[in-house]
């Protein structure tokens, strides 16, 4: 399932969030126990922990908070009173084909659940509980489970890249279908003689008179040429 281009607003939330759950367990696959434990340091995050924590991110959200139901069995032995990131290490020890039964189980529930909310009240339907002190609308906790997954999706990318290469929406053995994909792109898209391809996108208005200011260097200095920044915040 991807996101349609003419969809409607669940159709097209639902697609992206279906995308970034493929893009997980394309990253988790073929890994073992150890690979799937391994951070990219400085960073203590891991390709398990994230698998681990988005399956609970889901539930969270769809069955705790929308809902005010407890989360399903799997979760109950979490202590995230004492340890408030006790998911990410519930999956610890797993292989890819645990890993990916977890998400794949952890998808279906929660498909079945954004069902029933949808059936039940739709999209501007408020949670049962109170996030800081607010109640969220199942829209609001829609748009905010794609945002979730897309940015673990780039961490999940940088951590696989470093263990054997294999990154983001590229199939297992298709290193150039993300290159494929953007030429059949441009092929389409028309020339300024009315052709087609061959596509030179304008210049930046701060380039146009020669400018070479040192923002554009000094900007991208600010991440660390390796790893992951070690004080991400790891948001629910």
């Amino acid at each position: 399932m991807s996101a349609p281009l003419d969809g409607d607003e669940v159709a097209v939330l639902r697609g992206f969030l279906e995308e970034h759950r493929a893009t997980i367990r394309r990253q988790v696959a073929g890994l073992d126990a150890e690979q799937l434990a391994t951070p990219l340091p400085p960073s203590t995050m891991t390709l398990g922990g994230i698998a681990a924590h988005l399956a609970w991110v889901e539930h969270f959200w769809l069955a705790d908070v929308l809902g005010g139901a407890a989360l399903p069995p799997r979760w109950y032995g979490l202590d995230q009173q004492s340890d408030p990131d006790a998911e990410w290490r519930a999956a610890d020890g797993f292989d890819a084909s645990e890993m990916d039964a977890l998400l794949v189980a952890a998808g279906a529930e929660s498909d079945d659940l954004l069902d029933a909310a949808l059936a039940a009240g739709g999209l501007e339907q408020l949670s049962v509980r109170e996030w800081h002190g607010e109640r969220a609308n199942l829209h609001w906790i829609l748009i905010h489970l794609v945002e979730e997954h897309a940015r673990h999706c780039g961490h999940a990318n940088l951590i696989r890249e470093s263990i054997d290469a294999p990154t983001g929406e590229r199939q297992p053995g298709d290193p150039a279908g993300d290159r494929r994909r953007l030429a059949g792109h441009l092929a389409v898209l028309p020339r300024r003689d009315g052709g087609a391809g061959d596509v030179r996108l304008p210049a930046r208005p701060d380039r146009e008179q020669g400018d070479r200011s040192p923002r554009s260097r000094k900007d991208r200095s600010r991440m660390p040429r390796s790893g992951i920044p070690p004080d991400l915040h790891r948001q629910v």
